[in-house]
């Protein structure tokens, strides 16, 4: 998880008044990334990088919380929560199950190996609230020794980006959910409407095809199944550019994420100005249109929850959203549910 970390230099430990409250050190700890400020009569210095850390424990003592304090993990997005006095006190509880990133972590690293990949990431969210019980992108690195750019590196090829949140990708088939989300919501068509999938397709100059053999006529459960390219094109070029636009922007692929990670915050996904009808065949099979993992997480869980958008975040306590934030029927997020379970 890639979040601002907070870094003490270790001596400053023997000198912490034990009659502070943890909370007050952790929130003049927070203070301190811009000055040095006074905690207990010592001035404390903290210097800016990227980590994963803990909170406050039961019995932690500020000698203890000092040292434990390199894992000390928040996020500059929560600078002004963390400051707030009537907050003093209060625990701030992330969403992250570190098991569950630990065995994510160790998944994506077997199969970058296996593939000699240059990175790997991977996002588990819960469908109902948004909240993220992992986020990995690899490779990784110590926070304590944080590496350093040199010669002509790339920044999105350095073990400091952040490919699950920050990394835009054409995210190729997992779009095709929405073309067939699309069709069901408007009433163009079901699972079972049968679609013309005789291959290749040709639109003026260009030429759709699939990876492998398909029937010339398939239901729209099997192009999704399937995954044809060809199927999916003819159902987006059905519904037409304007409204695949419109689903797509109401399920937060258009714009930037408001997850609690400041890289985040820059990802805004790349897309066509002119969203032409080569734009909607290509994107309605994920190419043309470029977005991160976490992205697509969170439209994914649109799709399955009911039908409701959620907003990412890494703060436990997330409530399901309001009905407001409908942006399928709940029939159609069924259809969706039953598509991808094939």
């Amino acid at each position: 998880v890639f979040a601002e970390f907070v870094e003490l230099r270790p001596a400053l430990a023997e000198n912490v008044d034990d009659s502070l409250d943890l909370s007050q050190i952790i929130r003049k700890l927070v203070g301190a990334l811009n000055d040095p400020v006074n905690v207990g009569g010592s001035m404390v210095g903290v210097t800016a990088s990227l980590g994963v850390s803990t909170f406050p424990e039961a019995g932690d003592t500020p000698e203890t919380l000092l040292r434990r304090a390199n894992r000390a993990m928040f996020e500059a997005k929560l600078d002004a929560e963390l400051r707030d006095p009537a907050r003093a006190g209060a625990p701030l509880r992330l969403s992250l199950d570190l098991r569950v990133q630990r065995a994510m972590a160790d998944v994506l690293r077997e199969g970058m190996e296996r593939y000699t990949a240059k990175g790997a990431a991977g996002v588990l969210m819960d469908a109902r609230t948004g909240e993220v019980l992992s986020l990995v992108s690899l490779p990784d690195f110590d926070p304590n020794d944080r590496p350093i750019p040199f010669g002509d590196v790339k920044a999105a090829d350095f073990p400091t980006f952040n490919r699950a949140a920050q990394g835009l990708y054409e995210l190729g088939s997992t779009f095709k959910i929405f073309t067939a989300a699309l069709m069901v919501e408007e009433g163009l068509a079901n699972a079972d409407t049968m679609v013309d999938t005789k291959g290749p397709m040709h639109w003026r100059r260009f030429k759709i095809s699939d990876s492998h053999a398909m029937p010339a006529r398939m239901t729209m459960r099997d192009v999704i199944v399937e995954s044809s390219n060809v199927g999916t094109a003819r159902l987006a070029l059905m519904a037409g550019g304007v409204r695949q636009k419109d689903l797509l922007g109401r399920l937060g692929l258009l714009d930037p994420l408001p997850v609690e990670l400041s890289e985040a915050g820059r990802a805004a996904p790349l897309y066509p100005s002119n969203w032409s009808e080569i734009s909607v065949i290509t994107i309605s099979y994920g190419h043309g249109l470029s977005a991160s993992p976490l992205h697509l997480a969170s439209a994914y869980a649109t799709m399955v929850n009911g039908g409701l958008r959620v907003a990412p975040t890494l703060l436990a306590g997330a409530q399901p959203p309001s009905e407001e934030a409908r942006v399928i029927s709940e029939e159609t997020s069924l259809a969706m549910r039953d598509m991808l379970r094939g």
